[in-house]
């Protein structure tokens, strides 16, 4: 880069004062995705022990600085103390648990606003957009804007006196998703002075809170973070940018562009190309999280001028890395690239879309043998890319369906025929319902069934396919093993299909205690709309206290079903001396999306109580946040939907400290 640049930025970094923080954590999250699995790079991962520091350190201007590792050591100092919580445990990923995981927020739209006519939120385009509230909505709009003025320096005063490391990293991201200044507030120089605390873990998240700021004069940091420049050693104040930093960096960039203009999407992306380009850096958590960050961009083949020539420009890039033969290993990072495609061209019958349908169905049919996450990429984006009702590709992926040899990849495809809709997938998805194994493939069949009738619906202006409804309902009822009623219940929420929610209520009233079926009974009864199931669904939640994962759901059932009182009863749970951080997560994870100024002014109190324990004033700092982001949906829903979840690194998710388990 130019000397002038660096100089300024190394200027800034002292300027800003940069923090060397002895011990700071992150903040708490949740379980969105699997772990990853054994990985050929880096081989060191889950060999750290926790609670250990980094190995050796040599002095760099006074400050302790870990030992550089080559790509194939380990961490700068490794993310030693989680910093999201993993809720609900491991699963099985070949069940239907991890895609609604992944999914969930697209259709539950907890924050209660309503987005435009121009931008349906359940639609492909809204995926792209900047998935803010609509500009009309006066009255949200300064109801936001009267919580941010009162949060954003109750967070400030937070951080400066904090000394525990939960603390700090939830006002980092609080106070990013707000993305406002003040007269005696700068966020961009906040963030800036903690690229260099000592502890990994926050260097990581100020990095990502650059992006997700909404912040224009990020930009030019994340750039020097992401392609380890001298002056982003300067603003870590090690030797090198570790991976860590540079992965989130790339996903910050994505989130900065998507929700930029068409000059910072085109900044992004040349800074983004610039740095999968590099044959010097083969990491592959950094990889990962470029193609990720330049498939969410916001670019489409509609848009015109500068939007399309980085389009033009993306997906010459991405198709160059898919088709390198760069390894097996690298093979898991190359699965993202038809996401990232499928999410940049949308549905079209162009010829862009021809082009990479025919790759990706090559790809899905492949006789030589690849990476069984491509095939599973090459499913997703197969029903991402094709127009509504279209029959050939859907031809194939049904074929797959019947004689693939990669299970996920099969299930995946079911998903990708709901996405496409028309009446030949809703015949064949049918008959999969009726016909396919009852604890593996029915399930996957009807998440395909509710995602297809969901959007049905949605074009109808709400008109219910009931025989849809009814085919659900009667697995529903006839089904033994309760996990398997989940997916059918969640299903039938999406269906919208009203005449379940009796069924469902009585199930519910009988089974309030069953982990794998409860929470999603919730769920179904909450996506139908049933205001009848408010006050059962309310005394599931109160007789979960020990339970995280039914109370979450519950909580967030509550939440779209609109029962602000219920906001009350989560800040007790979370002012109670309660040391379990997966309960905390599941109560600010709801908290956030119910708050307004009456539950602000409580969490307030309860933030500068030194009373409570660090770790829940710390979610109280997180639930802050979200209530005062006036974004529609989490900063990372873009990297969770229509994700492959199996083409899993560690910065992506790791149910602890990946992009995907933040809150």
């Amino acid at each position: 880069m130019k000397t002038t640049s660096a100089l300024f930025l190394a200027s800034l970094a002292i300027a800003t004062g940069l923090s060397s923080l002895a011990s700071v954590s992150a903040h708490g999250g949740r379980y969105r995705g699997p772990k990853p699995p054994n990985q050929i790079q880096p081989p060191w991962a889950s060999k750290i022990p926790q609670g250990k520091g980094p190995q050796t350190t040599r002095p760099l201007g006074g400050v302790p600085v870990p030992r550089v590792p080559s790509p194939a050591g380990p961490p700068a100092s490794g993310p030693l103390t989680p910093r999201g919580v993993p809720i609900g445990g491991a699963i099985d990923l070949a069940r239907w648990q991890g895609w609604w995981e992944m999914n969930r927020d697209r259709y539950l739209l907890v924050k209660d606003a309503l987005s435009s006519p121009a931008t349906a939120t359940g639609s492909d385009q809204y995926f792209m957009g900047p998935q803010r509230r609509p500009a009309e909505d006066n009255l949200r709009a300064s109801e936001y804007e009267a919580m941010a003025n009162l949060i954003l320096p109750a967070l400030h005063e937070a951080l400066r006196n904090a000394s525990d490391r939960d603390i700090v990293s939830a006002c980092l991201v609080g106070m990013a998703k707000i993305g406002l200044d003040t007269n005696t507030i700068k966020l961009r120089d906040v963030l800036v002075s903690y690229l260099s605390a000592t502890n990994q873990e926050v260097r990581e998240t100020a990095a990502l809170a650059l992006g997700i700021s909404r912040q224009g004069v990020a930009l030019p940091v994340l750039r020097e973070l992401l392609l380890d420049t001298a002056t982003g050693r300067v603003l870590t104040k090690r030797i090198e940018v570790d991976y860590r930093v540079r992965s989130f960096a790339a996903y910050g960039l994505g989130i900065l562009a998507a929700n930029g203009d068409a000059d910072t999407r085109g900044h992004a992306c040349r800074v983004l190309r610039e740095a999968l380009a590099d044959e010097n850096s083969k990491n592959r958590d950094i990889r990962v999280a470029i193609v990720n960050a330049l498939g969410v961009l916001g670019v489409s083949p509609d848009k015109s001028g500068k939007d399309k020539r980085v389009l033009w420009q993306t997906l010459p890039a991405l198709q160059k890395f898919y088709e390198a033969d760069l390894g097996k290993g690298t093979q898991i990072a190359q699965a993202h690239v038809p996401i990232a495609v499928a999410r940049l061209l949308g549905r079209g019958d162009g010829p862009d879309h021809l082009r990479y349908r025919e790759i990706f169905y090559r790809d899905l049919f492949a006789k030589t043998k690849r990476h069984n996450t491509i095939y599973q990429s090459a499913a997703i984006a197969l029903g991402l890319m094709t127009p509504q009702g279209e029959a050939s590709v859907s031809d194939r992926l049904f074929r797959y369906y019947e004689v693939g040899r990669n299970q996920q990849a099969r299930y995946f495809s079911l998903i990708s025929m709901g996405e496409i809709g028309g009446s030949a997938n809703r015949t064949r998805l049918l008959k999969v319902l009726a016909r396919g194994q009852k604890n593996l493939e029915r399930p996957w069949a009807a998440l395909g069934l509710g995602v297809l009738s969901y959007k049905l619906r949605r074009s109808k202006g709400g008109e219910v396919d009931r025989t849809v409804g009814a085919a659900l309902l009667r697995q529903l009822t006839t089904v033994k093993n309760r996990e398997t009623v989940g997916a059918f219940s969640v299903a039938l929420g999406l269906c919208g299909y009203l005449d379940a929610a009796k069924p469902m209520r009585k199930m519910l009233q009988d089974h309030p205690h069953h982990d794998g079926m409860a929470g999603s009974l919730c769920t179904g009864l909450a996506l139908m709309g049933d205001q009848n199931a408010v006050g059962l669904i309310r005394m599931v939640m109160h007789r979960s206290i020990r339970r995280p994962e039914v109370l979450r759901q519950a909580a967030i059932a509550l939440a779209k079903l609109r029962d602000r009182g219920v906001a009350s009863d989560l800040i007790d749970m979370l002012s109670e001396d309660n040391p379990n951080t997966t309960r905390m997560a599941a109560l600010a994870g709801a908290l956030q999306f119910i708050g307004n100024r009456q539950t602000v002014k409580t969490l307030l109190k309860l933030l500068g109580d030194d009373e409570l324990t660090n770790l829940s004033r710390a979610f109280v700092a997180a639930a802050l946040g979200g209530i005062a982001d006036p974004m529609l949906l989490p900063f990372n829903e873009r990297y969770a939907r229509h994700s492959n979840y199996r083409a899993v690194v560690e910065t992506l998710s790791n149910q602890m400290t990946g992009i995907l388990d933040l809150l």
